[in-house]
C-alpha cells in the first residue's frame, strides 16, 4: 500500500486524504497538505508532532513553527511547504514525501501520485 487519494504518500498502515503525508500507524482525514508523524491525528492544512493531535491551520510537537498550513523544525512528522514533511529525515517539494523515517514513514512517496519501490505497490 503507498498511495492513496490525489497527491498522497503515505507510510505503513496509514490512511490519507488529499496531498496528505502521513507516517506510521497515523490516520488522516480528507485534509489537504496535512503531515503527520507518529500516532498522531491532524484536521486541515496540520503538521504535527509525534503523539499530537492538532486541528486546522495548526503546528505542534518538537521545534515546530506555524507556516502556511504547515510547520517546520526538528521535531517528528514536521513540515514546510505547500503540503510537505520536513525536519528530522523527511520530504520536500509539493505534496510529496521521501526518505526512510520521514513524516511518511518507511520511504515512500516521491511527487504526485508516484510510489518510491520501497513502498510497494
Amino acid at each position: 500500500l503507498c498511495c492513496i487519494g490525489t497527491s498522497c504518500a503515505i507510510g505503513t498502515g496509514c490512511a490519507v486524504g488529499s496531498g496528505c503525508a502521513v507516517g506510521t500507524g497515523c490516520a488522516v482525514g480528507t485534509g489537504t497538505g496535512c503531515a503527520v508523524g507518529t500516532g498522531c491525528a491532524v484536521g486541515t492544512g496540520c503538521a504535527v508532532g509525534s503523539g499530537c493531535a492538532v486541528g486546522t491551520g495548526c503546528a505542534v510537537g518538537t521545534g515546530c513553527a506555524i507556516g502556511t498550513g504547515c510547520a517546520v523544525g526538528s521535531g517528528t512528522g514536521c513540515a514546510v511547504g505547500t503540503g510537505c514533511a520536513v525536519g528530522t529525515g523527511c520530504a520536500v517539494g509539493t505534496d510529496c514525501a521521501v526518505e526512510k523515517g520521514c513524516a511518511v514513514g518507511s520511504g515512500c512517496a516521491i511527487g504526485k501520485l508516484t510510489c518510491h519501490s520501497s513502498c510497494g505497490s
